[in-house]
């Protein structure tokens, strides 16, 4: 049995960590605790905490590459401002379910 951990990092934001796995960050906030490891960010919604967020790690120099899911306007939003070319930028809309890293994801409305 692996063992799993979910940390609240304020405004909404959760990083769940499994065992063996990349971690999952849900809606991080400016100041989350994100390591420099590889990671899934999962923007679910546009508030300008959340994509700033995601956009503060983005923008971290020494860190690992990360997979981010979010609609199309947040994906290329993210894309343009950061300038690391081996992250990943996966827009999805309601009903689009993908696999990333061992992670499924099924948006919804």
């Amino acid at each position: 049995m692996r063992s799993a951990d979910a940390s609240y990092q304020g405004w909404s934001g959760w990083i769940i960590r499994v065992e063996g796995e990349i971690p999952l960050v849900f809606d991080p906030a400016p100041g989350s605790a994100l390591s420099d490891d590889e990671a899934v960010i999962l923007v679910t919604h546009g508030h300008p905490e959340h994509f700033q967020g995601a956009l503060a790690h983005l923008r971290r120099t020494n860190r690992a590459r990360v997979a981010v899911i979010a609609s199309h306007s947040v994906c290329a939003y993210l894309k343009r401002a950061t300038r690391r070319v081996d992250d990943s930028f996966l827009p999805v809309s309601p009903g689009h379910e993908l696999e990333v890293c061992s992670w499924k994801v099924r948006p919804f409305e």
